[in-house]
């Protein structure tokens, strides 16, 4: 029988992975510094036509990282997520 809703071993929140290579494009240089590893999706909203979020580093415990609409780009072109 199929269950229906989230599986302990899934995320409940979108995920993506930053690697060193990503880190050192432009985009992440402008006074946003993140690190290497793997993040969730806290908190989205709008930036004009844009988008931006807060993620949360899975071995940070509670630190968030903002992530701006250039930063959200870069991600989406590398097809870490989806942008929709």
């Amino acid at each position: 029988m199929e269950r229906i809703g989230f599986r302990k071993d899934e995320p409940v929140t979108p995920t993506f992975k930053l690697n060193k290579q990503d880190l050192k494009d432009p985009v992440f240089k402008a006074n946003y510094p993140e690190v290497a590893g793997s993040y969730r999706l806290i908190s989205i909203w709008p930036q004009g036509e844009e988008v931006a979020f807060w993620a949360q580093e899975d071995r940070s415990g509670t630190e968030l990282f903002l992530l701006h609409k250039e930063e959200v780009n870069f991600l989406a072109k590398r097809k870490k997520f989806k942008k929709s």
